[in-house]
């Protein structure tokens, strides 16, 4: 059992060490979420919008964290959060990348609205309006 200064010091290199893990883990979720909708299609103001959104539910969940570390303890909440949020990105780097994407209908994972209209990443602007590039 570590004890006296030791102590101190290993629960601080612990504690550091979780944020990091969460701050990495963190962006690379918001990265992924970028690239997602992106990928579908989505126009940059749509991107905004929707990390508007992102942003807001941030301060939401924050508030319903705070009182779980006030009621539960800080270091539980800490670890908590840290092992949803690493086992959330493990499972998101293991997903299978053919049943998501741009080819894949709405409708098969139960989304409302078959997806006609939007953009591609494939389509240039010239094929958009019917321009191709030998046009």
């Amino acid at each position: 059992m570590i004890s006296g200064p030791d102590r101190s010091l290993f629960a601080y290199a612990l504690v550091t060490a979780a944020y990091w893990a969460f701050m990495l883990t963190d962006g690379a979720l918001r990265m992924l979420v970028l690239l997602y909708f992106h990928i579908n299609g989505f126009d940059p103001i749509s991107l905004a919008f929707l990390f508007l959104l992102y942003e807001f539910m941030g301060m939401v969940t924050n508030l319903g964290a705070g009182w779980i570390a006030a009621r539960f303890g800080l270091n539980l909440t800490l670890y908590a959060g840290l092992v949803l949020q690493v086992g959330t990105l493990a499972l998101l780097a293991v997903a299978n990348p053919t049943t998501v994407g741009p080819g894949v209908s709405p409708a098969r994972h139960g989304a409302a609205g078959s997806g006609r209209g939007r953009k591609r990443p494939h389509q240039d602007v010239g094929e958009e309006r019917g321009q191709g590039f030998g046009a």
